[in-house]
């Protein structure tokens, strides 16, 4: 083989595992709460789900919808419960806040700027997520 060809391969192989690097970062089917932040616009009124942790301290039952915040260690996303459902905090033993969760809903840019209006959410470790 000659040494170009080398070079060549050893190059493609980088850059194939950089990407595979890269895919297996990010959980398969899940968005991440920095790319909706990022781009919003780009997930309006689709469906996604958003795996995250609940950020302690922002569930907010004062009004209606119940609203608290999602991060994923690179941004925060503010979420809207869907007033129709029950809040599942009970199967998280009293509280979502803290847990990592998997929210169901679709993305809405208004004035107060782009939040997740959520329907659905599993709570559990990273690797084992369960209906609340």
């Amino acid at each position: 083989m000659h040494q170009g060809a080398k070079v060549g391969l050893l190059l493609l192989l980088v850059v194939a595992g950089g990407a595979l690097a890269y895919a297996g970062s990010r959980p398969e089917g899940y968005q991440g709460v920095g790319d909706v932040v990022a781009n919003p616009a780009a997930f309006a009124g689709k469906d996604l789900q958003l795996k995250a942790t609940v950020v302690e301290g922002s569930v907010n039952r004062t009004g209606a919808p119940i609203t608290f915040v999602i991060e994923d260690g690179h941004a925060r996303l503010p979420v809207q419960w869907d007033p129709q459902k029950p809040l599942p905090d009970q199967e998280a033993g009293g509280t979502i806040e803290g847990k990592n969760v998997v929210v169901t809903g679709y993305v809405v840019s208004d004035a107060a700027g782009a939040h997740l209006v959520a329907r659905d959410l599993s709570v559990g470790c990273a690797s084992k997520y369960r209906p609340a």
